[in-house]
């Protein structure tokens, strides 16, 4: 109630206010931090969850970038391939001293349909060479084929010249390189003498071809595969320079060859495509453009752009991609526009209420706990996406840290502290140094949102891979955070899935597609000249389709080996059985089914062991071993199986004479696809250890790996012994 002042009147308002008690001023400007405080929340959260979907998009959007990019790029390097093997085959005809007449040079041109299998290509021919002293003499040759205005251009004296003189499909363009002599260029006479020198398919640098006319002027390269002569030995270089007869050729035409190559698939129109010899792009290296119809501009900026270096045939390209896309952002305004709308209103009811006296500090302070409430819903319903929250008082180094990211890391909800120390110990050291530069860069207001993935310690010594993101919410009049909030998710699975799907592609790349070509050369030299080729000529093509079959299966197998150890639920049946005879059987089995340059001994005292495991599992493992020993062996050196026990372990030893594993690259050993740097050239699918430790992990054992003191390997299986002894022999 109001009391009336000395002349009957009532005190004005403001008057009345300065009487209040302390408790309602206190409370008037509490309430009006509280506003303050609830919309930098709301709408921090609200910058959070629209950063978030933002970043969805965006991923989203490069991730269907990347995969058209990396599909390109299959099919170009899929192609140069194919090239290669078509001028091989072409070389292959060459099988005795009579060389291939251009009757039959075309004809196996017109087998090959070139422009059904290979559109793009130009055609396919073969370049002769031709020493100073015989040139006169393959001039007439050629013009008693019926050509009598053949000549060997440019002319000029030369040590040696190269001539065109078969050229498929022999019309159009094809006629004006009639005779050419290539070796006199230096472009493409750099790649003939490479695929001489290496005995193997090289790609030329930028030329303009002889086909070219006056109008739509292309980029050119050319492919060239040696031929030597069939008689004479070419395991050298000087060898090969003697033996050499000429090259098998392809040349390209740029944009016919991409054509053919990429089709008239949508998102050649969506991606541009730029091609370049070599690794810098430049206007003079420039091979291919798609965007054809528009003037050349290497400066160009596109939303999204990509570089990949691949091999065409020995020569280095780059693939240049660049897309302008238009992001649907339509559910980042909807967060954006509602979350602030909220925020909004709720801070401006709170501060509305602040105004209202006691009563109001009353009903503020009812608020305050039903937005408590909202903050727990809102955290319940973040977790219920599988994120764990996360929220920090920086400068008392305190924090919140909610249940979900404890389990994370597979902690329960009492087992870690509110210190912010927490977080920063569990960092994987490698990831350590930018994590927290990312997070000072947050603190210190370069960025507004804290976005970073790195791995983290778990309660069982393992690593798991985090997606970290943060936002500050409140910082003091120098800038410095003083509140900062954030989720982490489990990104684990998915950067394993990424890398899984990678080496899966990687591998039926390189290797599927090789042994598949040399069946398919095999093939076609049975069915094209199985009378020339002799008895002899058609049991080695045999030999090689049935050890590139063999070779291909035993990449299935492994795949399907692994697939089938590691699946979920997969029950593994354990009972005690004796070693001894078990591996004498293995090694025995093995010496027939391997026979080669190897020698396989089995080492035993002939005292009982005996261990608990799966005799399925453990032959499997035992014979993965076996076969990398020998294939990593040189020809001749023993490999020892040996049978020992050590304790209650029983140890099953398998060592070679081999190359042996560099040090820095033990630690990664048993991951799947995984390969020793010193395996380059050797056959293999980095799959075989990793079916051995996923087979140790089934019975309760493990695999170690030691050095053998002179070179070489020593892989130890280490099972638990059964109870009893083995039974007597």
């Amino acid at each position: 109630m109001t009391s009336a002042s000395a002349d009957g009147r009532t005190p004005p308002p403001m008057e009345e206010e300065g009487r209040l008690p302390g408790l309602f001023l206190s409370a008037v400007r509490d309430g009006r931090w509280w506003a303050l405080a609830i919309l930098l929340a709301g709408l921090a959260a609200t910058a959070l969850a629209a950063r978030h979907q933002k970043l969805d998009a965006d991923q989203g959007a490069r991730q269907a970038f990347d995969f058209v990019c990396g599909e390109v790029r299959l099919r170009v390097e899929g192609r140069i391939r194919e090239h290669e093997q078509i001028l091989r085959s072409a070389a292959g005809l060459f099988v005795d001293e009579y060389g291939v007449t251009r009757q039959e040079w075309r004809e196996y041109a017109e087998r090959q349909k070139l422009g059904q299998k290979l559109p793009g290509i130009q055609g396919i021919g073969f370049a002769e060479l031709i020493p100073r002293g015989q040139l006169a003499q393959v001039t007439q040759r050629v013009r008693a084929e019926g050509f009598p205005d053949f000549r060997v251009w440019p002319e000029g004296d030369r040590e040696v010249y190269s001539s065109i003189v078969f050229l498929e499909p022999f019309s159009g363009r094809n006629l004006r390189a009639f005779g050419y002599d290539m070796f006199s260029e230096p472009v493409r006479r750099e790649a003939m003498e490479q695929a001489r020198d290496q005995d193997r398919a090289a790609l030329s640098g930028k030329v303009t071809l002889m086909q070219e006319t006056d109008r739509d002027i292309q980029a050119g390269a050319l492919m060239y595969a040696p031929v030597y002569r069939i008689r004479e030995p070419h395991e050298t270089v000087s060898e090969r320079r003697a033996a050499l007869l000429g090259w098998a050729y392809s040349p390209y035409r740029m944009n016919d060859l991409m054509a053919g190559i990429l089709g008239k698939r949508a998102d050649r129109e969506q991606v541009d495509l730029e091609i370049y010899d070599g690794e810098t792009p430049s206007r003079e290296s420039l091979l291919y453009d798609s965007r054809s119809g528009e003037k050349i501009n290497l400066s160009r900026a596109t939303r999204l752009t990509r570089r990949i270096v691949i091999d065409a045939a020995g020569r280095k390209w780059l693939l240049s991609f660049g897309q302008d896309i238009e992001v649907d952002y339509r559910v980042v305004w909807l967060v954006l526009g509602g979350g602030a709308t909220l925020s909004l209103l709720l801070s401006g009811l709170i501060y509305s209420l602040s105004r209202t006296g006691i009563r109001a500090r009353l009903l503020a302070e009812r608020l305050t706990a039903e937005l408590s409430e909202s903050e727990m819903r809102w955290r319940i319903a973040v977790e219920g996406t599988g994120d764990g929250l996360y929220d920090w008082d920086v400068q008392a180094g305190k924090g919140f840290y909610s249940r979900r990211w404890k389990e994370m890391l597979g902690y329960s909800d009492g087992e870690i502290s509110a210190d912010a120390s927490e977080w920063e110990s569990r960092i994987h050291p490698d990831d350590k140094a930018g994590t927290m530069a990312a997070a000072k860069a947050l603190f210190d207001g370069s960025v507004p949102l804290y976005s970073h993935e790195h791995r983290m310690r778990c309660k069982d010594g393992s690593w798991k891979w985090v997606l970290a993101r943060g936002v500050v919410l409140r910082r003091d009049p120098e800038g410095r955070a003083l509140r900062v909030v954030g989720t982490h998710s489990d990104i684990t699975e998915k950067r394993q899935m990424t890398e899984i799907k990678s080496r899966l592609i990687s591998m039926a790349s390189h290797e599927f597609r090789t042994p598949l070509a040399t069946i398919r050369l095999a093939a076609e030299l049975l069915s094209a000249r199985r009378e020339q080729l002799g008895e002899s000529g058609i049991q080695r093509a045999l030999e090689t389709i049935l050890s590139t079959t063999d070779y291909m299966t035993g990449i299935v197998t492994d795949v399907l080996d692994l697939s089938a150890i590691t699946r979920d639920g997969l029950t593994v049946e354990l009972s005690e059985f004796p070693l001894g005879e078990f591996l004498r059987q293995i090694a025995a089995e093995f010496r027939i089914a391997k026979p080669g340059p190897a020698t396989l001994t089995f080492e035993w005292d002939g005292s009982p062991v005996a261990c608990t495991g799966t005799p399925a599992l453990l032959k499997r493992a035992v014979n993965n071993l076996l076969d990398n020993a020998v294939k990593y062996s040189p020809p001749g050196t023993p490999v020892v199986l040996r049978l020992r026990q050590e304790g209650r372990a029983a140890l099953i030893q398998v060592e070679d004479h081999g190359m042996g594993i560099p040090e820095e690259e033990i630690a990664f050993l048993h991951d799947p696809f995984f390969r020793a740097s010193n395996t380059v050239g050797i056959p293999g699918t980095g799959l075989g250890l990793a079916i051995v430790s996923e087979a140790m992990q089934r019975m309760g054992g493990k695999i170690e790996y030691a050095k053998r003191d002179g070179g070489g390997s020593i892989f130890t299986i280490r099972l638990p012994l059964a109870a009893g002894p083995e039974p007597a022999k």
